[in-house]
């Protein structure tokens, strides 16, 4: 009768721990969620409501249906960088269709959209594990490809910093495009060089050491990765650069449906500092913190910040929006 009694006591306190693990998560999301609507109502304080207001109205519709395209393309592309990564496991009984690796990642981004630093676009691994990989496999292929986004941007978002604040106008040209062509090389010997190969596995087998049965062979299976499939890393890497041109293209489009031009160069170098801060998970998806830094940044090079601000505004609804029917639809889907 004591064990029995005590072995419930300890499923009630289990229960207890999940519990009040899920309303502090709840908690958690809720004050992300008040911060980005703060920074997002003194943004509408700064530019001005009554400004802001007529700028919105004077949006051009023709201009909606392009945006969206180009939106959805930016996400598409995402899944040409799944299956490049996932090339080293295709054989004759398995190929990954490149149908399924765009259900993938547009659910990943959507999901990403509703959570703090993006940390939904996760849900890749689960998804690629019901397409036949192991875990470890789904791990370090979403890993991968979180990571290579996410370095890819950095050289451009130091770039446009340094372009930003103080550089002259007589030299920056010339050390703008020396520091491009330098920059562009760093993403891949940071990942394929020796030491970063020994700390990237230091690093990932402290995280995962609570789940190391789950996740066993993700280390072993990134270094893979980065010791024998450089090249696809390479490959990997460019159409990072092409995603970063897609999403710049999109700025552009917003920028021009409220009658504004952004030079492509200076769209580029802001809007990667913008996906960058955004991935700090203090509001959910990034929301006030791509917007406040899109205010200041495009601000420096002459845009308005109503005419910034309404367009961002206009990229997020659509955003908002379209995830939440990919979330819609796919729980629809498990449901029928």
């Amino acid at each position: 009768m004591g064990r029995y009694e005590e072995t419930e006591d300890k499923a009630v306190l289990i229960l207890i721990r999940k519990a009040e693990a899920k309303m502090n998560r709840t908690a958690i999301n809720v004050a992300k969620a008040a911060v980005g609507a703060a920074i997002l109502a003194y943004l509408i304080n700064f530019a001005g409501a009554s400004k802001l207001y007529d700028t919105l109205i004077s949006m051009k519709l023709a201009y909606i249906p392009p945006i969206i395209a180009v939106l959805l393309l930016s996400i598409a592309i995402r899944a040409l960088n799944f299956k490049v990564l996932l090339l080293p496991h295709e054989n004759k009984e398995r190929t990954f269709k490149l149908k399924s690796l765009v259900r993938i990642s547009f659910i990943s981004w959507a999901a990403g959209i509703f959570t703090p630093g993006k940390l939904g676009e996760f849900s890749s691994i689960y998804m690629l594990k019901k397409e036949g990989l192991d875990t470890s496999t789904s791990a370090a292929v979403s890993m991968l490809n979180k990571v290579l986004s996410t370095v890819t941007l950095f050289p451009f978002a130091i770039v446009g910093l340094v372009k930003l604040f103080g550089v002259t106008e007589s030299v920056h040209r010339l050390q703008i495009a020396a520091a491009i062509v330098a920059l562009t090389l760093v993403p891949y010997f940071m990942l394929t060089s020796a030491w970063s190969r020994e700390l990237m596995k230091k690093i990932f087998a402290k995280l995962i050491r609570r789940y190391e049965r789950q996740f066993a062979g993700f280390v072993d299976e990134l270094d893979n990765y980065l010791s024998r499939r450089r090249k696809l890393l390479l490959y990997s890497l460019a159409l990072n650069f092409l995603w970063i041109a897609i999403s710049s293209w999109l700025v552009i489009l917003a920028f021009a449906a409220f009658g504004q031009r952004a030079g492509f160069v200076n769209t580029a170098l802001i809007n990667s500092i913008g996906t960058v801060t955004s991935l700090i998970p203090v509001t959910i998806g990034g929301t006030g913190v791509r917007e406040a830094t899109a205010v200041v940044f495009f601000g420096k090079v002459g845009l308005s910040s109503a005419v910034v601000l309404s367009s961002h505004i206009i990229m997020a609804a659509l955003s908002f929006a379209f995830a939440g029917l990919v979330i819609l639809a796919t729980l629809f889907g498990k449901n029928r």
